[in-house]
């Protein structure tokens, strides 16, 4: 399938309520894989998005995708985070644990985290889909498949024509990076039509992260001033501002 191809919002527009359920995902994964597979059936599905080094005061510059995402699921006003860095933070999602007891304290420490103790292995292991789409662990070697993921696109963090971990086949896929994992991700999700197993899609684009290239068709415009005053007036601007929406930045 195409990675150019495109779908209508209206067909994606029941996953904004999926990634509520991420936030709950983590302290019941391990009676639901206790469970089995057969258990799995009647759960939710789980789409979980984390962004990379975004700061919480950029939000003003997208309210339509924040009124589209809380809108129908969860916001968090309070949300904090105790080692603000990508590979602890990731790893922190992945486990429900503090660093200090998972063991991955910096960025070069990510193959200290114990993979069988994941949210990945547990819902795996109760009959869900689970796919990655995108940056896993900073220090991850890219030919090293991510455990626990059925189906899965790892990235070697960058903006265009990047290098891949496809399935277990390493390899450059041309274009930019962020339309690729969208893609790949609804690729995943069709799947649901054939299979009925719930799933899990862990979707994380090197966005924002520096050096912030944009995707070559918006390369000419202007960016929005960081004092909340935007260079580019949005045609519809009416949504309404709330706090801060924590689909998580790592």
């Amino acid at each position: 399938m195409s990675e150019n191809r495109r779908h209508p919002v209206s067909r994606r527009g029941f996953l904004g309520g999926a990634a509520a359920v991420a936030a709950t995902t983590a302290l019941p994964a391990a009676q639901l894989a206790a469970a089995g597979p057969a258990a799995a059936a009647g759960r939710p599905n789980i789409l979980l998005i984390v962004t990379d080094d975004q700061p919480k005061h950029t939000e003003w510059a997208l309210p339509k995708t924040v009124a589209w995402l809380a809108g129908q699921g969860v916001k968090f006003t309070n949300g904090h985070v105790t080692t603000p860095l990508c590979s602890p933070s990731r790893s922190s999602v992945f486990s429900g644990r503090h660093a200090h007891n998972h063991g991955v304290r910096n960025n070069k420490a990510s193959y200290a985290l114990d993979q069988s103790t994941t949210v990945q292995k547990y819902l795996k292991q109760a009959g869900y889909r689970t796919g990655l789409f995108g940056k896993y662990l900073n220090s991850w070697t890219l030919g090293d498949n991510p455990p626990h993921f059925e189906e899965f696109a790892l990235l070697q963090p960058g903006y265009v024509d990047a290098q891949w971990n496809v399935n277990g086949t390493v390899q450059t896929l041309n274009g930019y990076t962020t339309t690729i994992i969208k893609n790949r991700t609804l690729n995943f999700l069709d799947k649901a039509a054939t299979d009925t197993r719930p799933w899990f899609a862990y979707v994380t684009p090197y966005a924002s992260h520096g050096p912030r290239t944009p995707e070559a068709k918006y390369a000419g415009t202007a960016v929005p001033a960081w004092n909340g005053r935007p260079s580019v007036p949005e045609a519809d601007r009416s949504a309404p501002r709330r706090p801060h929406l924590l689909t998580g930045t790592a």
